[in-house]
């Protein structure tokens, strides 16, 4: 009855569904039709409509009689889901296909492609051992293609790591690969550089291998090594550089419909705006990827994802979002052994007390991000940022012995890297740990580092940190200084609850704790004039094409700052006078 009403619906329908609802009726195989479903989905895949195009494919297989013809449709219809975010399937088309194969090069190529789609499932572990085993009994005949399986591997085992074993496997294929083929495993044995340290070997390689990057295909099997190029250049302090490649695999994504491709870029740029003081920027990236990750998101997007709204969430001080998030990234990070994403939650919790002057709930958090840190096998001290906040924690709890032991560790990482932002948080922690005589020293010298690339959060919380310690010197008017310009830069970047800690410190320094009223950034100001024009937050979104929440945070912060605590207050505070 089905077959039969779909027959009646092809004979009034248009193409592409007249094809597609005879598809659906059809008892057999029927080369016409196969053919042209295998047409629709090269349209759909065009259009930017991956999971149209997998759909359309899988049925042209079904379709189909000539083994080679099946062979190929079914690969193509894999390729599309895995595209469209879709690993189960992906991996079950692949499984269904693989007994029939015979040819090793047709077999190496679909275990590369079910490789992809058992680690974006979430089994990242499995992924590795079945590459290394593809590539083991290849390696002898076809070394080009034995080396892509253990590219793929390396991949796989990024985040859960350790990464001596990552280096390894990275080597392997790096010797494997013929000449005019090492841009994969020269691109990973960079990333491994990078997360131990040897950012100047890291760097030589990736200029190296960027030309060859520049016509990589952002939408293939693959693509994960763009997103990795742009993270490697973010922990090298290459911001613009990283900033371009991200937002041209964002933009790529985008055209081509394939929004799980988009997630990891999206994650990474929130965690660039980050280290750029534009929280606001970061938010909407993080909540965009948030949203792509809702419909359905392996394990290597879900750990930049999940972790760029924690961050998010801890420099804001959103408590209850934060904990939430990395709530969930413990879950999944124990049942995965993903010691990257353990890392990472332990590290927004960490912050976030930090944030709210919890220094021994901070401590407690940062020792678990360490020790996570260590399984996984970075040595980079700007991978994470914990030690030097940790050493924050500890030296604010009372804590200097143990704070100590975590400096040296942090000042290894140092000289290794090179890195700005590294040097500058080892003069921070200095300047909590020293004597007090050499705070000036300690300041200057980390404002300096500072500066390239620029970090206005961290250099905030540098002038924090250093005002701090004046105050207890009685150093009350330098102090007062410092801390001020703390305040003020974590209330224009949005970070409220360092913004609080600065103006309780400020207070005790015997300064105005309170920030100015007028001070509300352009964004804020757009926000309040719709909400005081009576427009409600749905509303108020959709006119500045931000989320709800998003506009919920800029709401709050604006309240606090203006001092007013409802609508109806706000609307007559912006009638009675201009607010900036």
């Amino acid at each position: 009855a089905r077959r039969q009403a779909h027959r009646r619906i092809a004979a009034t329908a248009a193409e592409p569904g007249r094809s597609w609802q005879l598809a659906l009726a059809a008892t057999g195989p029927d080369e016409n039709l196969a053919s042209n479903l295998e047409s629709l989905a090269t349209t759909a895949l065009d259009r930017g409509a991956p999971a149209t195009a997998a759909a359309a494919l899988e049925r042209s297989a079904w379709l189909t009689s000539d083994p080679d013809l099946v062979t190929s449709r079914t690969l193509a219809a894999a390729r599309a889901s895995n595209v469209a975010g879709h690993p189960e399937r992906t991996r079950g088309l692949l499984d269904g296909l693989l007994p029939t194969i015979d040819d090793p090069a047709l077999r190496a190529e679909i275990q590369l492609l079910r490789g992809s789609a058992i680690m974006q499932a979430g089994n990242p572990n499995e992924a590795c051992v079945m590459l290394e085993a593809e590539a083991k009994a290849i390696e002898g005949t076809d070394p080009g293609r034995a080396a892509a399986l253990l590219c793929q591997a390396c991949v796989a085992l990024m985040e859960p790591g350790p990464l001596e074993r990552v280096a390894r496997i990275a080597d392997r294929a790096l010797a494997l690969a013929p000449e005019g083929s090492k841009t994969i495993p020269a691109m990973i044995t960079a990333e491994v550089m990078v997360a131990r340290g040897q950012h100047a070997e890291a760097r030589l390689v990736l200029d190296e291998v960027e030309p060859s990057l520049a016509g990589w295909d952002p939408v293939a099997p693959g693509h994960e090594i763009l997103a990795l190029d742009g993270l490697c250049r973010l922990w090298l302090g290459d911001h613009e550089m990283a900033r371009t490649r991200l937002i041209e695999l964002v933009n790529a994504g985008r055209a081509a419909g394939a929004e799980s491709i988009m997630a990891a870029p999206l994650a990474i740029l929130a965690t660039l705006y980050l280290r750029m003081g534009d929280l606001e920027r970061a938010a909407d990236c993080a909540e965009e990827a948030s949203e792509i990750a809702a419909t359905g998101l392996g394990i290597f997007g879900l750990t930049f994802v999940l972790t760029a709204e924690a961050m998010v969430a801890a420099h804001r001080g959103d408590e209850p979002m934060c904990r939430l998030v990395a709530g969930r990234m413990l879950k999944v990070g124990d049942q995965m052994n993903v010691t990257v994403l353990l890392a990472s939650a332990e590290q927004a919790l960490g912050l976030l007390c930090l944030g709210h002057a919890d220094s021994e709930g901070a401590a407690d958090h940062l020792h678990r991000a360490l020790e996570h840190a260590h399984e996984h096998g970075t040595i980079d001290p700007g991978f994470f940022f914990t030690q030097a906040d940790l050493v924050e924690a500890l030296a604010r709890a009372g804590r200097p012995e143990e704070a100590a032991v975590v400096l040296e560790e942090l000042e290894r990482g140092a000289m290794l890297t090179g890195s700005s932002w590294s040097r500058a948080a080892v003069e921070r922690c200095r300047g909590l740990l020293g004597p007090a005589d050499e705070l000036d020293q300690r300041l200057k010298a980390a404002l300096e580092f500072h500066k390239d690339p620029s970090m206005p959060f961290e250099a905030a919380r540098t002038r924090l940190a250093i005002g701090e310690r004046m105050r207890r010197a009685r150093r009350r008017s330098d102090a007062r200084t410092e801390l001020a310009a703390a305040r003020d830069a974590f209330e224009s970047m949005g970070a409220a609850s360092w913004a609080a800690r600065a103006g309780r410190e400020l207070a005790a320094s015997g300064g105005n704790a309170e920030a100015d009223a007028d001070d509300l950034t352009p964004r804020e100001r757009d926000v309040c004039d719709l909400v005081a024009a009576g427009a409600t937050n749905r509303e108020v979104a959709s006119k500045l094409f931000l989320s709800t929440r998003t506009v919920e945070h800029h709401l709050r912060v604006a309240y606090r700052k203006l001092g007013v605590r409802s609508r109806s207050e706000l609307a007559a505070r912006r009638h009675s006078g201009p607010t900036g």
